[in-house]
């Protein structure tokens, strides 16, 4: 038997229950009337009294069966319900507009848009909570390896003036730069890449130590080349790197450089502002590519008196300003001022002056200025 109970559906269970309840309930009622108005309902009674209490007695009998009957209805109704708000989040990601019953217009369709709506917004919430997080931490760590090597402190060379601005950065936007001493004068590079983050970063911080290696070198007496460079460049490659490197010969102010970026230096002179060209790529090639320098290397001779400047391309790439145009304003504000300052450090800060003047706050977040002036004997 009470196998047989278990086995019922839990909605019959409810129902057989509330009909026992119901009836216990009414029997109670009319036991209790009876005894207070002192008719118990056992006695020996003929006629209308016997009557009325069979009638009392099947009214409740009905009136719990209709109780019974109510509940399993509304039972049914909300376990059908129940079983539809089931089959809508089931359906949840379903993209058929058969399974799709979010556009109901009942109660249900509402409970449900509100329910995805409310779920939406939570997970998207802490999507980008999430996402600050860790764009916040990455943001971090690219920050602390750019301090590794922002700090460029330029040894004092025989005959050359040179100079940086800024001499130390926390903006790991900010291209990697630096002068060191050779045997006959002094290498430089300027390096970087549009986008920035740990790989780019890293690479900056790869490129710092092999400028580190070469100016060591260098003390012990081993001359090092601009093809020695880019040989370093070459067991290193990396993607999208743009890239100005050269080598300056003080005694004869020869200038050898090459170029992957997009804009040159300057010479300025006394008379006036020559650009220095550029190369076919705007990124490094590798693969042994970057060291066929037949076409890719140029010379130019760097007189007494004159400076030899060179920009980051961050400028522009940051700033959402138009190379062209800018090129265009630098080389016009070059000529027309003449910056004929005695050191690079004055240029450099004239040039980052003029910079923060015409194009606001936040221009020079990202800029670097290299510069190197060959003195008069």
């Amino acid at each position: 038997m009470i196998q047989r109970l278990e086995k019922i559906s839990f909605r019959y269970k409810i129902t057989i229950l509330v009909f026992l309840v119901s009836i216990i309930f009414y029997m109670a009622f009319i036991l209790i009337e009876d005894l207070l108005v002192l008719a118990p309902i056992f006695k020996n009674v003929e006629g209308f009294e016997s009557s009325r209490r069979g009638i009392r007695l099947v009214f409740g009998i009905c009136f719990s069966i209709l109780i019974a009957i109510i509940t399993a209805f509304s039972f049914n109704i909300f376990y059908d319900s129940l079983n539809h708000l089931i089959s809508i989040l089931q359906n949840w990601n379903s993209d058929e507009d058969t399974a799709n019953d979010f556009t109901v217009d009942d109660e249900l369709g509402s409970i449900a848009r509100s329910l995805k709506l409310t779920i939406f917004q939570e997970r998207e919430n802490a999507e980008n909570s999430a996402y600050e997080k860790h764009s916040k931490e990455l943001s971090n760590l690219a920050t602390n390896i750019h301090l590794t090597y922002s700090d460029i402190q330029l040894k004092k060379m025989k005959r050359i003036d040179a100079s940086v601005f800024p001499s130390k950065s926390k903006n790991p936007n900010m291209d990697y730069f630096n002068i060191i001493p050779n045997v006959n004068g002094c290498l430089g590079i300027m390096a970087g890449f549009e986008q920035s983050g740990i790989h780019e970063n890293s690479y900056k911080a790869r490129l710092h130590g092999i400028m580190t290696l070469a100016e060591a070198a260098s003390k012990n007496g081993h001359p090092i080349h601009l093809r020695d460079l880019i040989l370093s460049l070459e067991l290193n490659p990396t993607a999208l790197l743009n890239a100005f490197i050269f080598d300056y010969h003080s005694l004869t102010g020869e200038l050898t450089y090459t170029s992957w970026k997009l804009s040159s230096g300057y010479i300025i002179g006394e008379q006036n502002v020559r650009e220095l060209e550029i190369g076919s790529s705007l990124h490094v090639p590798f693969g042994g590519e970057a060291l066929d320098l037949t076409s890719e290397v140029f010379k130019i001779q760097l007189e007494e008196g004159e400076t030899f400047i060179l920009l980051s391309d961050q400028i522009t790439n940051r700033n959402k300003i138009n190379r062209y145009s800018f090129q265009s304003a630098l080389q016009r504000e070059l000529s027309e001022r003449k910056y004929r300052t005695s050191n690079t450090r004055e240029t450099s800060i004239s040039i980052a002056k003029w910079i923060l003047a015409k194009y606001k706050k936040g221009s020079l977040d990202d800029t670097g200025i290299l510069a190197i002036r060959r003195p008069f004997r």
